[in-house]
């Protein structure tokens, strides 16, 4: 940088107006396209370091306001878990032994509770061997998954 620019710099940053200095470089012996090239220069300079610090602190404080709208979000939006009932098993004493008595069950509905019972009593749908033995299963499984029953599981 020669010594015009940076005088033309020093002076912008002190608050000189940019015709007193233009005035005073004048008559000072200085060339007035030189004086009007380098003043101009200098002020585009400043203008485009402020528009990008300008825009560099939209983007830190759009960043910090999206920062709290998540954390703002999620305090609120969070919920307390649901206690997981406990079902005591009913009428486990002739399924347990024996999945086939699921299927003789007159309804659905009464298959679909055969299941869940022998689901809650650590039974897998996996050692069925009939196809629509493991479709009930499945089902029954899945519905009490949702409801949030905790299915005993031997590894």
């Amino acid at each position: 940088m020669d010594k015009l620019s940076e005088f033309v710099s020093e002076q912008l940053k002190k608050g000189v107006k940019p015709q007193e200095m233009r005035e005073h470089l004048i008559m000072n012996g200085w060339h007035k396209d030189e004086v009007d090239y380098t003043i101009n220069s200098a002020i585009h300079k400043r203008i485009r370091h402020r528009i990008l610090y300008a825009a560099i602190g939209l983007i830190v404080l759009g960043g910090l306001i999206l920062s709290l709208f998540s954390v703002a979000n999620n305090l609120f939006n969070e919920t307390t878990p649901t206690p997981t009932p406990n079902i005591p098993p009913q009428d486990l004493t002739p399924v347990v032994s024996n999945s086939q008595g699921c299927l003789d069950k007159d309804t659905s509905l009464e298959k679909d509770e055969c299941y869940k019972n022998l689901l809650r009593a650590g039974f897998k749908c996996d050692d069925l061997t009939e196809e629509i033995e493991n479709v009930y299963c499945y089902r029954a499984f899945e519905e009490l998954s949702l409801k949030g029953v905790e299915i005993i599981e031997e590894n």
